[in-house]
Order: C-alpha cells, then sequence, then structure tokens
C-alpha cells in the first residue's frame, strides 16, 4: 500500500492531530509500505513580513499565491502555534490598503490578488514545518527513503518526502 497527500497535512494542528493522523496512516500502511507527501514548509531562518511586502513591491515575486505562501510562512509562530488564517489578511490588509493598484503596478490579475479575502476573519491555523521539524516529527512511524526538491520558484518550499513504514 502506499499514502500520498499534497499539502494536506498543514491543516493539522502540531501535534496532536498531525500525529494522530501519521499514527493512523501507519496503521493502514504494512511494514515498509509507502507514505509520500509534498509538505509546505518555511525556511529554518525566517524572513522578516517586512521583507516580504519589499519583494512583492519590487516586482520580485513570481505570482500572487507564491507571496501568499511566503506571507503565511513569514508570520508563522513556533509549530504548535502555527499561523492563522485571519491574521494573515489583516497583515495584508494594512500593508495593502488598495489591491487594485497593486494589481496594475505588477500586472496581476486582481481576480487572482482577491483570493486572499478568502481568508478574512478565519481562525483556522495552517502548520508549517521545517524540514527538520518535518523529519523528526514523521520519525516514529516513518523512515525518510527519498526527498524531491522541486526547480520551480519556491519548490525548497514544497519539498515532497517519500518515508517507509517503520
Amino acid at each position: 500500500r502506499t499514502i500520498v497527500g499534497d499539502g494536506c497535512l498543514a491543516v493539522f494542528d502540531y501535534p496532536v492531530s498531525f500525529i494522530a493522523t501519521l499514527e493512523c496512516q501507519h496503521r493502514v500502511l504494512r511494514p515498509g509500505g509507502l507514505f509520500s507527501h509534498r509538505f509546505f514548509l518555511r525556511p529554518e531562518k525566517g524572513e522578516k513580513t517586512d521583507s516580504v511586502f519589499d519583494e512583492l513591491r519590487a516586482g520580485r515575486i513570481g505570482n500572487f499565491h507564491i507571496f501568499k505562501w511566503r506571507l503565511a510562512m513569514s508570520m508563522h509562530g513556533a509549530i504548535e502555534d502555527g499561523v492563522r488564517l485571519g491574521d494573515i489578511w489583516d497583515c495584508w490588509h494594512a500593508a495593502v490598503p488598495n489591491p487594485a493598484a497593486l494589481s496594475e503596478s505588477l500586472n496581476w490579475p486582481l481576480e487572482t490578488i482577491t483570493t486572499i479575502d478568502a481568508y478574512r476573519d478565519i481562525d483556522t491555523r495552517f502548520t508549517f514545518f521545517t524540514l527538520e521539524e518535518a523529519r523528526r516529527a514523521c520519525s516514529p512511524c516513518f523512515k525518510e527513503v527519498r526527498r524531491h526538491v522541486p526547480k520551480y520558484e519556491l519548490g525548497e518550499r514544497c519539498q515532497t518526502l517519500l518515508f517507509e513504514a517503520v
């Protein structure tokens, strides 16, 4: 058997729900079964939120979705805290009161930029591990056998880890 996930573990709080989910996956896999997951990883040395906005305004971020991930990761607290979606929107709204002007200056569709409005007042939290935190969190149930780092922008933060059930 094989279990595959694409970023879905980011919606589980750590440690309780995350560990319960891993243990459940481990139970359904035989020893040697594979678990592959693309993790959205924050860097070991976090970037400053102001720097993310500076990069945005300078046009050095490829698209708005990359910006949203970088912003969310820059605001992330300890792994147990994650980052609240409503707080991401509040930060965005305070820094960019006129999204239409940003859309025009970067030549990005306003419809794409306003996707962040779905975060407004939302208490849901994203949990972004560092690579080492992800490895450590998975190690009681799984042994890492391979890692893939995509070549696209932000690929170093969208790594797929392949684990074998132990």
